[in-house]
């Protein structure tokens, strides 16, 4: 199993910060796919919808929307991406949206109707700004004014095709569950050809063996968000990144819990190697000052309030101080012996920043990408997607459990590329409702990446296949998109991949957690009947059974 492939920050991120753009322009090349929809939608349709408001109101009104604009870029952009009207339709914007950011703002009625409380949290925080009222209602009139009357619709560079490739047979385990499934995390173990399954009713964590009969059971302090599997000797450790609470809160009850090797079993540190944590989703372990001991850096996701930070001993050293830390990945990228770090900020501000190692476990923080609130940013991970090299960037975006659940033309998964120097360049992009996360690997072991994606908020009332996808590269960034018979089976939030049977090529792995949208005919029925982790056996290898 490779732990940075999997997606341990989705079951924290499914309640995020109730703000929302497009991704920035200039960051998309020229001719890449999708790249003219998103960039110059914006520009024009404002520009579109301004013409139209003057024709019919008086001038005055004209001057309170540019006003508006104004308005929305200085309090909106003070602590996000500025969001654009088209992200979102007219009555979200009015009736969710905009009422929570209000009350972030200072603004406690509207019209005659009330906003929400500032936070809800169980540490109170503080409005990062304040507005005026008169300017509040200009900055309203200019989002309801300019934003659409409907959600923009996708728009697919090809369908997906139901005609799916007989890669995958599907196993399930051979018991029946009681209880609707609540699957918070899976993973491969390639060396020991193990799977790991997270419990979230009763935390525990199952161990499996490949022909998916159970082996173990460890109990963890809460619901396990991600793990860092020990090596073959005694003498490694792993770590297991307990979130605490499921729930958004800035309660700390997350902790990270210390894994041994046994003969036949693996066996949990009594007590935990750090408590108090902030909603953990990632623990990952290297040695940062180069003092000859194991660090740990945490993703600390919180609510309001979280931090990605590292911690040596009983220190806690705090690299970007604010919440959505849900994915890291440590790397030297400058090739000087001190390991550098990449994260994934989902949760208001949400971003991809570079930490640059400077020694003595300094680090200096760049932004390299930014996205706007309503994106619900979910996985990303670095690999070398166009052979050349340099590490590109493999991103999805679709948590959909805030406060505009909306289906969303941008949700779906993207490859930048690398372009040297810690830049960037949008090169594809394939609109997936809810996209949860996307791996990248040789299935059908021709020489290429394909990709496989998953959607926790797929778009079940007309296109429920998107919920499990497969992309056949075809070299270019070109896909072939198919789903699998598996899209069905279960409501995928985490998933991992690796050769699990030891014959070659890499199977996957789905967890099922039942909750969530079940307001679909017959879906959630299934979902809470059907078990909480299923097997992607590949064929590749093996005689190919039909399904």
């Amino acid at each position: 199993m490779e732990h940075l492939c999997n997606n341990p920050g989705s079951i924290a991120s499914m309640q995020a910060m109730p703000h929302q753009q497009f991704p920035p322009e200039n960051k998309h090349p020229a001719g890449s796919k999708g790249s003219s929809y998103l960039s110059f939608i914006h520009y024009r349709y404002l520009l579109l919808l301004l013409v139209i408001t003057a024709c019919g109101e008086t001038g005055a009104s004209i001057r309170r929307v540019k006003r508006g604009s104004q308005l929305a870029r200085q309090y909106c952009s003070s602590c996000h991406a500025f969001p654009s009207p088209s992200l979102l339709d007219k009555t979200t914007w009015e009736k969710d949206v905009l009422p929570a950011m209000g009350a972030r703002l200072g603004i406690n009625t509207f019209h005659g109707s009330y906003y929400p409380a500032a936070v809800l949290s169980d540490t109170p925080g503080t409005t990062a700004n304040i507005i005026q009222p008169d300017d509040w209602d200009k900055l309203v009139e200019y989002y309801t004014t300019v934003a659409p009357w409907q959600p923009l619709p996708q728009d697919r560079p090809q369908p997906v095709s139901r005609q799916w490739p007989h890669l995958f047979s599907i196993k399930e385990p051979a018991w029946q569950w009681t209880i609707p499934p609540l699957t918070t995390y899976v993973g491969i173990d390639t060396l020991r050809r193990q799977l790991w399954v997270a419990d979230g009713h009763d935390s525990l964590l199952h161990i499996y063996n490949d022909q998916l009969q159970p082996l173990q059971q460890l109990h963890t302090a809460s619901m396990v968000s991600d793990v860092v599997l020990p090596g073959k000797t005694a003498a490694s450790m792993g770590y297991i990144t307990c979130i605490g609470t499921l729930f958004p809160s800035d309660a700390r009850r997350g902790s990270i819990q210390g894994l041994l090797p046994g003969q036949d079993s693996m066996q949990l540190l009594p007590a935990p190697l750090k408590d108090r944590l902030p909603r953990p989703v990632q623990t990952l372990p290297a040695d940062f000052n180069k003092d000859g001991r194991t660090d740990l850096l945490v993703c600390g996701f919180g609510y309001n309030q979280g931090y990605l930070a590292w911690l040596e001993g009983d220190s806690t050293h705090i690299l970007l101080p604010f919440p959505g830390a849900i994915k890291a990945c440590i790397r030297d990228e400058d090739h000087d012996g001190l390991p550098d770090i990449w994260a994934l900020f989902a949760q208001g501000d949400e971003s991809i920043w570079y930490l640059h190692n400077t020694g003595n476990g300094r680090f200096e923080p760049q932004r390299i990408l930014q996205f706007p609130p309503s994106y619900g940013s979910s996985s990303f991970t670095l690999q070398d997607l166009d052979h050349d090299g340099q590490e590109d960037i493999l991103y999805t975006c679709g948590d959909n459990a805030d406060l505009s659940k909306v289906l969303k033309a941008y949700h779906g998964v993207y490859i930048y590329l690398n372009k040297g120097n810690k830049r960037f360049a949008l090169q594809y992009f394939y609109p997936v409702n809810g996209c949860y996360k996307a791996i990248a690997r040789d299935f059908d072991m021709d020489g290429d990446l394909d990709l496989m994606t998953i959607s926790f908020f797929a778009d079940y009332g007309n296109q429920p296949e998107e919920a499990l996808l497969y992309f056949e590269n075809q070299g270019g960034f070109n896909y072939i998109t198919y789903t699998l018979p598996a899209s069905r089976q279960g409501h995928w939030i985490c998933m991992d991949a690796g050769d699990i049977d030891g014959d070659g090529d890499l199977d996957v792995v789905l967890g099922n957690l039942s909750h969530g949208p079940v307001n679909f005919p017959g879906l959630g029925t299934n979902w809470e009947r059907a078990p909480s982790f299923i097997l992607l056996e590949n064929n590749k290898r093996a005689p190919i059974k039909k399904d």
